[in-house]
C-alpha cells in the first residue's frame, strides 16, 4: 500500500498534489499519481498490507469505542426516552456538522473520516492526529459519564 510517509509521526497533514488535494490519497490510482508526482514521490512510501490493516484496525477500534461509549453514556444518563431522543438528535447534528466537508480543520472527533482514507494519508487529518483525538475524546467521555452517573446514583 502506498501511504503518506508523515502520516504516522506528524500532526501536520501533507498538502498533496493539486489533482487530489480535496479527495486525499485514497481516491487516486497509481497510474494517475506517476505523471504528476515526479518531484514529490519521496513523500510517499510503500508498506506491507498487514501493517496497513493493523493501523486501520487500531483506528477502527478507537472509533467504535468512542461511538459505543457516547451512545451508552447517553442511555445511562437519561431515563426518559424523549430526552434521550432529543440528545441523540443533537449528537447526530453535531456528527453531520463535524464531517470533513463542514469541518476542514478536523478538530472534532466526529470529523474522523473513514479509517481506510485516514490511514492512507487523509486530506483532513493524519492518522496520529485521529488516534490522539479519539483517545482523548474517549477519556473525556469516560470521566464525564462516570462523574454524572455517580452523582445521579447518590440522589
Amino acid at each position: 500500500m502506498m501511504i503518506d510517509d508523515g502520516n504516522f509521526t506528524s500532526f501536520s497533514k501533507f498538502d498533496h498534489e493539486v489533482g487530489f488535494l480535496r479527495v486525499g490519497l485514497s481516491k487516486v490510482f497509481y497510474d494517475y499519481i506517476t505523471p504528476y508526482m515526479e518531484f514529490t514521490i519521496h513523500r510517499y512510501k510503500i508498506i506491507k498490507l498487514c501493517d496497513f490493516m493493523f493501523y486501520t484496525v487500531i483506528l477502527a477500534i478507537l472509533k467504535i469505542v468512542f461511538y459505543v461509549l457516547l451512545g451508552s453514556g447517553i442511555g445511562f444518563i437519561f431515563n426518559d426516552k424523549a430526552k434521550a431522543v432529543v440528545v441523540g438528535l443533537f449528537i447526530s447534528i453535531l456528527s453531520i456538522l463535524g464531517q470533513p466537508r463542514f469541518d476542514p480543520q478536523g478538530w472534532s472527533p466526529f470529523s474522523v473520516g473513514t479509517c481506510w482514507n485516514i490511514t492512507l494519508g487523509g486530506y483532513v487529518m493524519t492518522w496520529l492526529n485521529a488516534v490522539v483525538l479519539l483517545a482523548a475524546s474517549i477519556v473525556i467521555l469516560y470521566v464525564f459519564f462516570n462523574i454524572v452517573i455517580s452523582l445521579k446514583d447518590t440522589e
